[in-house]
């Protein structure tokens, strides 16, 4: 078919006759379609070819850094979970400092303050359940455990240790007169000076009322605790100044049993420093007493006074006072 229009356009092949079904010689026309073509249409589909590939190169570079990114934050959040798995019962410390700014580090610090509050309670629940709460020494169950320790240590390197008994003299009379407060508060002093004599490898406790207890270990003979024991009654018979101004003074007896001589066991060593206790206690304020079982009394070159042939407790001799 012929050109028209200088070559921009285009007879296309195809051509259609329009004429009516019963009057076919009325109409006599035929159309042909004619389809030109855009001049632009190379150049579009040049551009579109090139932002398609930009795009694609876009898509590409934004998916890796979106890769790197989540790995990083995907980094982060196992060693946090690591760390909290290693150890789920620890402390704040455990988990790592995290300063991204983000909402991991949130998380981060979020599980800091919780673990710390958690250990600070833990804490408190130890100190209430293994502590006086009024002195603050250790109280029954912790002392007989760590007891318990001293003699499997004892055993197992053969190495001695004293249990000091000390029952307060005239502390009754305290509570009497100055009343119940006094009596705290002189408890609170008494531990105090207490903790200020023993070494600090030694336990103490308040076992009840006004009985405290101290283990000396090591310790590879009695004589070595008598100093101690002499220092805590000179330190004790001191007047204490109360707060309202009133000035009291009591004063301790002290038993002394010693692992191994005088029991194996920690009933045994209990039993025997707290009759030695009573010893002392039957010959005034202010004396200790050396468990000596059958043997006789252990620091007769003191000249110290002895209890008579007939005395229930003469098992528990060795009588010191000052």
């Amino acid at each position: 078919m012929a050109r028209r229009g200088g070559g921009e356009g285009v007879y296309v092949p195809a051509s259609y006759r329009v004429a009516h079904p019963e009057l076919p010689g009325l109409y006599a026309l035929q159309l042909e379609v004619y389809s030109t073509r855009n001049p632009w249409l190379p150049q579009l589909q040049a551009r579109a070819g090139i932002m398609l590939l930009v795009s694609l190169v876009l898509a590409a570079v934004v998916w890796s850094l979106a890769g790197l990114a989540t790995r990083r934050l995907s980094g982060r959040l196992e060693a946090l979970a690591a760390a909290i798995l290693a150890n789920p019962t620890g402390g704040p410390d455990q988990i790592p400092l995290d300063e991204g700014g983000d909402e991991i580090a949130v998380l981060s610090g979020a599980l800091r303050q919780a673990l710390s509050a958690q250990e600070e309670a833990r804490r408190a629940l130890h100190q209430l359940a293994y502590h006086d709460p009024l002195t603050g020494l250790m109280n029954r169950a912790l002392f007989d455990d760590k007891l318990a320790d001293a003699l499997h240590r004892g055993q197992r390197r053969g190495e001695g240790f004293a249990l000091l008994f000390i029952d307060l003299d005239r502390f009754k009379l305290v509570n009497d007169t100055a009343g119940h407060e006094a009596g705290d508060l002189l408890l609170q002093e008494v531990a105090a000076r207490i903790r200020g004599r023993i070494r600090a490898s030694d336990l103490a406790c308040r076992r009840s009322g006004d009985e405290f207890t101290v283990l000396m270990e090591p310790c590879a003979e009695a004589a070595m605790a008598i100093p101690l024991v002499e220092e805590l009654i000179q330190r004790l018979s001191e007047p204490c100044l109360l707060p309202s101004g009133t000035s009291v003074a009591v004063g301790a007896s002290i038993g002394i049993a010693c692992y191994p001589r005088d029991g194996v066991t920690a009933a045994e060593l209990m039993a025997h420093a707290d009759a030695a206790m009573y010893a002392a206690k039957a010959h005034g304020a202010g004396c200790w007493s050396l468990y000596a079982g059958g043997e006789g009394c252990a620091v007769q070159e003191r000249q110290l006074p002895t209890l008579p042939d007939n005395d229930e407790n003469q098992n528990a001799l060795c009588i010191g006072r000052l």
